[in-house]
């Protein structure tokens, strides 16, 4: 896909993603797709849905959400005072994940009802789930072609919010994997 990445809309890669998420991290139990996340107590019928929100081992709750990879900035072309800065992209990836923590955390108890519930039907796993200061990841974009310097200010621009659980390319996505499989391929030997 990556090959033809223009070819494919965020749905697709969506599609995708959902095959080898459990692949990217190792402590989550499962999770759910386009779960709907009232968003007004007050208002029925209002919602959000994050791509991905899944369960870790200890019933913790966080979020994945993806975009496109191709035509998506990661940063902006141009530096601000010798830094890259996000691109408009990436920061609307990043309100629109902070948004979704807010509202799992504004109606936590029925939120984590819910999302105990979707989990025994889709795994038959029973576990209280709990939303406390949820993390999200975010994979978008290509950074294989990143200069150093663009490099080093995407290492920053990772680690500088503290609800991010990770912001990953594409490429990033492809390493994991390769590491991954090389790790098995070895002690399969």
């Amino acid at each position: 896909m990556l090959k033809e990445s223009e070819k494919y809309s965020e749905n697709h890669w969506q599609i995708e993603i959902d095959k080898i998420l459990m692949l990217l991290n190792f402590n989550y139990i499962g999770f759910l797709e386009k779960l709907r996340i009232p968003i007004e107590i007050e208002e029925e019928g209002k919602f959000r849905e994050p791509d991905f929100i899944l369960v870790d081992s200890k019933g913790f709750v966080d979020i994945v959400e993806i975009k496109k990879a191709d035509n998506i900035q990661i940063l902006s072309n141009r530096e601000y005072r010798n830094n890259y800065i996000p691109s408009q992209e990436l920061s609307g990836a990043i309100i629109q994940c902070n948004k979704y923590c807010f509202w799992l955390s504004h109606n936590r108890k029925n939120n984590e009802e819910l999302i105990s519930k979707k989990i025994k039907e889709k795994y038959d796993i029973d576990i209280k789930t709990n939303i406390r200061n949820p993390k999200f990841t975010i994979i978008l974009g290509r950074s294989k072609d990143f200069t150093e310097i663009q490099q080093k200010d995407f290492r920053t621009i990772k680690t500088q919010y503290n609800n991010v659980n990770e912001i990953l390319s594409y490429d990033d996505v492809i390493i994991k994997i390769e590491r991954l499989l090389d790790t098995f391929r070895k002690k399969l030997k």
